[in-house]
């Protein structure tokens, strides 16, 4: 069984754009841009392909993940990434690993 080897895909650009962020500037993106619920793991040649896109193009590449998480993130409904967004992603994140140690640890 081969292991996939992947890289932190920063959902929401490491490199600001200035272009439709909803209103957000960079300062805010900036509080976002390390949070868990922006972060995922992806694929090196993906990721590179991912570059500083927009989210509802970045969505093209996660398809092509061999990443569970990311296939299941190309679904996403909407083509923005917003605050909400990656609050409630990195929710979920954090009652995920609850529940994983509440029954194994």
């Amino acid at each position: 069984h081969i292991v996939t080897q992947g890289e932190i895909e920063h959902i929401l650009p490491k490199k600001w754009q200035g272009t439709n962020y909803q209103g957000w500037d960079k300062k805010e993106a900036d509080i976002f841009l390390e949070h868990i619920g922006n972060k995922m793991l992806l694929e090196k040649k993906l990721n590179i392909e991912c570059g500083n896109g927009y989210f509802g193009k970045k969505k093209e590449q996660y398809k092509e993940s061999s990443f569970l998480e990311a296939r299941e993130l190309a679904k996403y409904p909407k083509d923005d990434w917003l605050k909400d967004d990656i609050i409630e992603r990195g929710n979920e994140i954090y009652q995920r690993l609850l529940e994983f140690f509440k029954a194994n640890v």
